[in-house]
């Protein structure tokens, strides 16, 4: 039976020795960086994501998670998730899904559903519950679209107090931002749901949840502190490159693109063998596609796709097919002929691709050693009390 997935939850960049996990009270071994494996390797070596699991990250480290899919099944409220955890952080992840077969299809779909920040430096963006020590970040309103009903992306930290400092950057037409204290019952709408027939521009805005209140900063007056977190919360971690076998993808890159005349003939072939597969299996009855090693349920499918295939309306899209897939590669040979060269173009666009990944790299790692040297926020003035 085939798996359809219609949500997953997927790793991003793993950078510096310091990524772990914590499962069931027991902190498992560091996760391999991405510069230190190969690109096809990079999943097989990241677990899959439980409900309850912690992720830690020590000094010199972060790594960032994405998560896309459905809240239920019948699939009208989107579920997203983006996440980046800097160094010396630590957070706890709900995880929730669904499966279900339906004709002859397991579909399957893993979302997170709660993001709870302990202690340190993130950037998020989530349609599910957003926590830390002291604070509770709401969507109000539940959109159409995932990013109607997200917290928008926000720069949070978290400080061994549970005191809670967030700093907004975007947000969609439609939403908002509802930020509560967990504890006391006070809530402050920090964000307004905006009109969308009327809609005007939303300042960033440095906010902090206290024991004693809720504060939001005028915009004019965000902290250092705050500014190059939310700062380093846009551009750290984005490495395109960063994996053992660079050279390699851009090589192999390279070939693809020098050989792609003589690929698009072997493309040609397979989309022509494929149809005229389709028209030979849908001739056959059940006993045959059983003696071609498929199960009873999958002949069954077989059938019922095949039964409503036209075989005339098939033939002439091949035919259409061939003939474009003929004209491209004539195209493509007159060019070649004149002397462009496909892989050499191919390669110098990875080179310039690969120069700017380990550009960020260094700035990456720059940012890392000057988050962990910031100087601490400096004290909350009473006029900006808001609850």
């Amino acid at each position: 039976m085939d798996e359809i997935s219609e949500g997953s939850i997927s790793w991003g960049e793993v950078i510096g020795p310091g990524v772990r996990m914590r499962r069931g009270g027991k902190l498992l071994p560091p996760l391999i960086p991405n510069r230190e494996l190969k690109f096809s390797d990079l999943q097989k070596n990241r677990p899959i994501l439980e409900d309850g699991d912690s992720i830690l990250t020590g000094p010199g480290s972060m790594t960032s998670l994405s998560a896309s899919g459905y809240e239920d099944r019948t699939k009208k409220l989107p579920a997203s998730t983006m996440l980046s955890i800097f160094p010396n952080s630590e957070l706890k992840l709900g995880v929730g899904g669904y499966e279900y077969t339906a004709k002859n299809e397991h579909r399957v779909c893993r979302t997170i559903t709660r993001v709870e920040l302990v202690r340190g430096i993130f950037a998020v963006d989530t349609t599910g519950e957003l926590l830390t020590p002291r604070a509770e970040f709401r969507h109000p309103l539940e959109g159409r679209y995932a990013s109607d009903r997200s917290t928008g992306f926000l720069s949070i930290e978290a400080l061994a107090d549970g005191s809670t400092y967030f700093y907004t950057h975007t947000f969609c037409t439609y939403g908002g931002l509802d930020v509560a204290a967990r504890k006391g019952g006070r809530h402050f709408m920090v964000v307004p749901p905006r009109d969308p027939k009327r809609d005007v521009p939303v300042f960033q805005k440095e906010g902090a949840v206290m024991a004693e209140g809720i504060y939001v900063k005028p915009f004019t007056q965000t902290d250092e502190r705050m500014q190059k977190i939310a700062k380093y919360a846009l551009t750290a971690g984005r490495d395109v490159y960063g994996v053992k076998d660079a050279d390699e993808i851009i090589h192999q890159g390279e070939q693809n693109a020098r050989n792609m005349p003589q690929n698009i003939d072997m493309q040609a072939a397979s989309i022509g063998a494929a149809m005229e597969m389709a028209l030979k299996l849908k001739g056959m009855n059940k006993a045959e596609l059983m003696a071609l090693g498929v199960s009873a349920e999958q002949a069954e499918q077989m059938q019922k796709s095949a039964a409503g295939m036209d075989e005339a309306k098939m033939k002439e899209m091949s035919a259409k097919m061939q003939e474009g897939f003929g004209q491209m590669q004539e195209s493509m040979k007159k060019m070649q002929a004149q002397g462009y060269d496909f892989g050499e173009m191919a390669r110098k666009g990875a080179i310039g691709a690969k120069r700017m990944s380990d550009r960020n790299q260094k700035l990456t790692q720059e940012a890392l050693a000057e988050l962990a040297a910031l100087p601490p926020y400096p004290p909350l003035k009473a006029e900006w009390k808001k609850a």
